[in-house]
């Protein structure tokens, strides 16, 4: 569970190379605009353009387990096929965690991926990876479901405060 926990919340670490920032200026305060286009070029230029393999570069700089990078490979819109298929549910847990939230908080899984069509359906290739992925998503959502007590409609901003409850850190792999 901590694993899973860890996993979604450093996920995104590297979208800020991706970002269109003038698109939230309310995340960009107080700094503004050009400071956080300063940060977001000194992250492309020591990274690259990819910022899932930036986040897993990040991670793997501060030690984070194998176990965490590994979950946080498989958060990955593209990925679904592959997340659907295999038996690790943390992995599936993951990927869908990752579809129930926007900028702004928890959201239903089609209000997820509408956002995501809004945001990136611009991009070449995108209609055709949401074809397969936006279905592969709802059967996603049925097999964690089919082994859960909850619903998907549980799921709410509300219900996933965490009252102080997470107080833990990053597990760190073994100093050679």
């Amino acid at each position: 569970r901590e694993n899973i926990v860890l996993a979604c919340l450093v996920h995104d670490l590297g979208n800020i190379i991706k970002f269109s920032l003038e698109r939230f200026p309310e995340f960009l305060m107080p700094e503004g605009l050009s400071y956080w286009q300063g940060v977001q070029e000194g992250f492309v230029k020591k990274y690259g353009t990819d910022e899932h393999h930036a986040t897993l570069c990040m991670l793997d700089e501060v030690g984070v387990s194998a176990r965490i990078q590994e979950l946080v490979d498989a958060v990955m819109f593209h990925y679904v096929e592959g997340n659907l298929q295999t038996s690790d549910m943390g992995k599936k847990i993951c990927a869908y965690a990752d579809m129930r939230v926007d900028p702004h908080g928890v959201v239903s899984l089609a209000e997820r991926l509408e956002d995501g069509r809004r945001r990136y359906g611009h991009k070449p290739g995108y209609d055709d990876v949401y074809k397969i992925s936006a279905p592969a998503f709802y059967e996603l959502e049925k097999q964690i479901f089919s082994k859960s007590g909850i619903t998907p409609g549980d799921i709410t901003d509300q219900s996933i405060k965490l009252d102080g409850m997470l107080n833990m850190s990053l597990p760190l792999k073994a100093s050679a």
